[in-house]
């Protein structure tokens, strides 16, 4: 979510001298990120602030479904884990709650951000509900390519990284992005 964020915002500057050729953004919807930030600090105190293994962080994203591969699991926690070598203990690396004050600014306006993009745009989405009004009126105006993989969770590129890749590959291809 908050890497769709800054791409799109990014996306959108003219200033950079970089001619962009396509944009995808992965399981991110304004509506849906923006109906979910009362409870997102709710959500992260109630994750633990540390665990005694590795392993141990690695079953509780799978146990809560934040994952749902056992696989994906083993290479993207460990990166986001720090050794508190004095506690003995691996804690979060980075303090997501402390980013707070800044989520409405990231999220908001970002569907009408993401349509105005003028480069081909897919946006992928781990469920059908997701759409807010304007990205519903913006698909049904053509403005992007949308696909649902129901299969996976919010982490779609870590629950399903095949699926994945072989989307991008055909909307890389389909777009005559790839040289």
């Amino acid at each position: 979510s908050m890497g769709a964020a800054v791409a799109t915002r990014v996306a959108n500057r003219t200033d950079l001298g970089v001619e962009l050729q396509g944009l995808v953004n992965i399981d991110v919807v304004e509506g849906t990120a923006m109906d979910a930030l009362p409870r997102m600090s709710a959500f992260l105190r109630s994750r633990p602030a540390s665990f005694k293994t590795q392993n141990e962080a690695i079953k509780y994203m799978v146990i809560s479904g934040q994952l749902r591969k056992l696989e994906s699991a083993k290479l993207s926690v460990p990166p986001q884990l720090r050794f508190e070598a004095e506690r003995g203990v691996y804690g979060w690396r980075t303090d997501l709650e402390a980013t707070a004050k800044h989520w409405k600014g990231w999220f908001s306006g970002m569907s009408q951000l993401f349509l105005s993009v003028p480069v081909m745009k897919l946006l992928v989405l781990a469920g059908v509900d997701r759409l807010d009004k304007a990205l519903m009126i913006g698909h049904m105006q053509g403005k992007f390519q949308n696909h649902v993989i129901p299969t996976a969770g919010h982490a779609v590129h870590e629950d399903e990284p095949e699926a994945l890749s072989q989307l991008l590959t055909s909307f890389m291809e389909r777009n005559r992005l790839l040289q």
